[in-house]
């Protein structure tokens, strides 16, 4: 896998219309997993740069979805 490969994420283009922060989730559970799978795939020169990427997808989909989680706890209370 090449480092263009790696930076695969730069070229996924959202989609049109108004996102909804389910959208995001879902969007950020995507990117983990493939930055997951490039981990796994990636060749041994780009391996230090592969998990900088896993874990930076990792804490985005995070924070999502505490935030997902806030706000619907403020919803129903």
């Amino acid at each position: 896998m090449s480092m263009e490969d790696l930076l695969f994420w730069k070229r996924i283009k959202p989609t049109p219309g108004e996102r909804t922060l389910e959208d995001e989730v879902r969007t950020a559970c995507r990117e983990w997993q493939l930055a997951e799978q490039i981990f796994r795939e990636v060749q041994p020169e780009f391996v230090d740069s592969a998990i900088l990427h896993w874990k930076s997808m990792e804490e985005r989909y995070r924070v999502l979805l505490r935030r997902i989680l806030s706000e619907r706890a403020s919803n129903e209370g």
